[in-house]
């Protein structure tokens, strides 16, 4: 309520200038002390985004259009069309290490989808 924030912030003890430039530096050097800390945390997590996070939903989806136009943009009959994804998400996985072109890691999105987009097939249909 107000008048409690009132009677807490009157309750302060007020500094002197010495006073508030020990505070200052005092939570200065606990910042110093988390910082490493803080840093390694991030330099994890980017590790993480480079080498363990797979495509979300979304992205999958994308993926999976560039190879269906690749494809369809190659063999306009549908019967062929199956050998050609085959090959294809074959090749995905091979060249990425992947069980599925589902689990490419986020940060080989753009690669592999410049790949499928100048993609040929290894024997013709």
């Amino acid at each position: 309520m107000l008048v409690d924030e009132y009677y807490r912030i009157k309750d302060v003890p007020t500094l002197t200038p010495s006073q508030a430039i020990a505070v200052a530096l005092q939570q200065t050097a606990e910042m110093m002390n988390k910082l490493p800390e803080l840093e390694t945390k991030i330099e994890t997590i980017e590790y993480k985004l480079d080498r363990q996070i797979t495509l979300d939903s979304g992205q999958q989806r994308r993926l999976q259009q560039a190879i269906s136009r690749k494809v369809c943009g190659i063999e306009p009959d549908k019967k062929k069309r199956r050998e050609l994804f085959r090959q294809l998400h074959r090749e995905i996985k091979d060249h990425w290490l992947v069980p599925s072109y589902k689990d490419v890691l986020k940060a080989d999105l753009a690669n592999v989808i410049r790949y499928v987009q100048v993609w040929v097939p290894r024997k013709a249909v």
